[in-house]
């Protein structure tokens, strides 16, 4: 070690062979199987991701185009489209919980 490098011990390489105190994790690889999830299941889950899609647009961009342009029947629109949309999806969403709930 020299004198000018007050850090360097901690940066050199082990030299005395004590590998043994640094300890190993095996991470467990997960393996997904395919029949696991049915087809109706996540057909409806992208269906909800359009959805809320939709309704996040409309509810953030309507009021933008209602204040910064003035204009109500564009703003207006996407704004109530957004909302249905929100609605919509809201409902959807407890019917699959609510039947999944009862199934089980």
């Amino acid at each position: 070690m020299s004198s000018s490098d007050p850090l360097e011990e901690f940066f050199e390489e082990d030299v005395d062979g004590n590998d043994d105190l640094i300890p190993t994790v095996e991470v467990p690889e997960p393996k997904p199987s395919e029949g696991e999830i049915d087809s109706e299941t996540v057909d409806l889950f992208w269906q909800l991701v359009l959805v809320f899609n939709v309704a996040l647009f409309g509810v953030t961009v309507g009021p933008m185009v209602l204040y910064f342009l003035g204009d109500v029947r564009i703003g207006g629109g996407l704004l109530a489209v957004g909302i249905v949309a929100g609605g919509y999806g809201l409902v959807r969403y407890r019917q699959f919980v609510r039947t999944r709930s009862e199934d089980s």
